[in-house]
C-alpha cells in the first residue's frame, strides 16, 4: 500500500525509483507522476512523459505544459503540436499565454478531461 526507500513499489510510493498509482521520487512511474523523470498518466517533473504533462522537456499524448512541449495541445517557448501556444514572455512565466484558450481547447479536443487536471495545467497560464 504505501512504500518508502530506494526503490518502491506500492499505491503510494515515495522512493528514489518509485512505481505506483501515486508515484514521488527522483525517477516515478504511476497514474500520478512527480519526480525529475516522470512517466505516467498525469506528470510533473523535469522530464515529464505521459497523457497530460508539465515539466521543463513536457512530451504529452494529450496536453504539455513546459520549456519544450511535445503534444497535440503544446503550451511552452519551444512547442510542436497541432495546437501551440507559444509563451513570449521575456520572465518565462506563461503570462503571455491565455489560460481560458488553452483550458477552450483541452475542453474542446478532451471533453473527457477532469476538472482538476483541466485546473493544474491551466493555473500557471496568463
Amino acid at each position: 500500500m504505501l512504500s518508502f526507500g530506494l526503490i518502491g513499489l506500492g499505491l503510494l510510493s515515495f522512493s528514489l525509483l518509485a512505481v505506483g498509482l501515486i508515484a514521488i521520487g527522483s525517477v516515478s512511474i504511476g497514474i500520478i507522476s512527480i519526480a525529475a523523470v516522470a512517466i505516467g498518466i498525469f506528470t510533473l517533473g523535469a522530464v515529464s512523459i505521459g497523457f497530460y504533462s508539465i515539466g521543463a522537456v513536457a512530451v504529452a499524448s494529450r496536453v504539455a505544459v513546459g520549456d519544450y512541449a511535445y503534444a497535440p495541445i503544446a503550451v511552452g517557448r519551444t512547442v510542436r503540436g497541432a495546437l501551440e501556444f507559444i509563451d513570449t514572455s521575456a520572465a518565462r512565466d506563461f503570462s503571455s499565454v491565455n489560460g481560458q484558450e488553452v483550458r477552450q481547447a483541452i475542453l474542446t479536443q478532451y471533453p473527457d478531461t477532469w476538472s482538476w487536471i483541466v485546473n493544474v495545467m491551466t493555473r500557471l497560464l496568463g
